[in-house]
């Protein structure tokens, strides 16, 4: 995996509250995009998106920043879901 788009899905769960990360781990990721257009806004913002970030676009495998936002969230969403398991 990338080490640029690992860089920014741990930044993200680092801004994240605890309550913002036991949310994420409750949705179903079916419902992952619809709920979460605010992450992807902060994500856009945040992480030079907007700015032409190519690094974390190309590392995301995409050509729009929509795209990359909703790959970093999901990637969150999968590295939340797998730690919450690790410790049941």
């Amino acid at each position: 995996m990338d080490l640029v788009k690992l860089v920014a899905m741990a930044l993200l769960i680092t801004t994240m509250t605890p309550d913002s990360k036991a949310a994420m781990v409750r949705t179903k990721r079916e419902d992952l995009f619809p709920d979460h257009t605010g992450m992807a806004d902060f994500i856009r913002q945040s992480f030079g998106l907007l700015e032409g970030n190519t690094a974390l676009i190309e590392s995301c495998g995409c050509y729009s920043l929509d795209d990359t936002a909703m790959v970093i969230i999901e990637m969150t969403w999968e590295a939340l879901r797998m730690s919450q398991d690790r410790f049941r």
